[in-house]
């Protein structure tokens, strides 16, 4: 796709600037997940444009690394892990543009390039403790990727270890994709919620690396427990709520990477001289990720509930909580 031009200087005054700083990011479409990072990523860029103090011209989108980055922008900005080999092509062809990834752990990369990450164990040691708060049954459930995969391991302990923090009186189940072509598939993702509601659970939290969607579907059409209690299942990634729909009816929360929050970081970084911008991590106390909201559920905390809640947040932002993860 051309790179299509968004707006020039954004109300910028130049006299305010020394430079202004041509800045595009590169999105995909591929998937309903990948979409809403992207939603939310150039929303960070119009409200980085409307910031005077950051001193951005033109602005671009498009979904080529290479594409953007022959039209001599200033800083590109790609939304995913899948665009790290293409922006490590460009960062080396280029060495006077600035690349950033987000999302994405790089080892070694050109010193014009960087990676983005996210502390996802955090997003997920928040909705955690959501999750032990709005069990009515005390039996909490997670279902996770293939065994070894580093971000199943991060999200399960964080999950495990926020659901313990704030309510250690319950069960966390823990299941981890076997091998065979049948996981993931509507039957299993059935059985496996019946298997688990059968036992008490009440709440789900469906990690990345599973076929998460097809987890969420079973769960919003099993509806009840085996008494009639809500069930309630939890996102991952971006606030699901928008990007799966089908899975409103139980949508709890989501476990939320804020792309835009990062794009603005990157671009804040950049613009400020601090670059290579190394070690910039998204994290609760940046607002980079966190829980999304209730939405179409009715609120299930009480006030005291809440307000645990949010000293949980206020501990992990300050650094006097940890996550359990290494």
């Amino acid at each position: 796709m051309t790179a299509a031009g968004l707006a020039a200087c954004g109300g910028t005054p130049a006299s305010a600037c020394a430079h202004l700083y041509r800045v595009a990011l590169v999105t995909s479409t591929a998937d309903p997940t990948v979409q809403e990072a992207s939603a939310e990523a150039v929303q960070g860029l119009t409200q980085a444009r409307a910031k005077a103090s950051l001193c951005i011209g033109a602005t671009a989108i498009g979904s080529s690394v290479q594409a953007i980055a022959g039209q001599g922008y200033d800083l590109v900005i790609a939304v995913g892990p899948g665009f790290t080999p293409a922006a490590q092509e460009v960062a080396r062809a280029r060495p006077k543009t600035r690349l950033a990834v987000l999302d994405a752990a790089l080892t070694a990369p050109p010193a014009n390039l960087v990676g983005v990450s996210f502390r996802d164990d955090q997003a997920a040691f928040l909705v955690g403790a959501a999750a032990g708060l709005a069990s009515h049954t005390h039996v909490v459930t997670g279902i996770y990727g293939v065994s070894g995969d580093e971000t199943a391991r991060r999200l399960r302990i964080g999950f495990e270890n926020g659901v313990q923090h704030i309510a250690p009186q319950t069960l966390v189940r823990g299941i981890v994709q076997p091998p065979g072509a049948a996981f993931g598939t509507a039957q299993w993702s059935s059985q496996i919620a019946l298997d688990q509601v059968g036992v008490g659970a009440d709440v789900f939290f469906a990690s990345p690396g599973t076929p998460s969607e097809g987890t969420l579907r079973a769960i919003a059409a099993l509806g009840h427990t085996p008494d009639g209690g809500p069930v309630s299942c939890i996102g991952v990634e971006v606030d699901e709520f928008y990007s799966f729909p089908t899975a409103r009816p139980c949508l709890l929360t989501s476990a939320e990477k804020r792309f835009g929050v990062a794009v603005q970081a990157a671009i804040a970084a950049f613009v400020k001289g601090r670059w290579p911008i190394t070690g910039l991590s998204m994290d609760v106390r940046s607002g980079g990720v966190g829980d999304a909201p209730f939405h179409s559920q009715a609120d299930p905390l009480n006030a005291a509930q809440r307000a645990a809640l949010e000293a949980t947040r206020k501990s992990l932002a300050n650094g006097s909580l940890a996550t359990g993860v290494g």
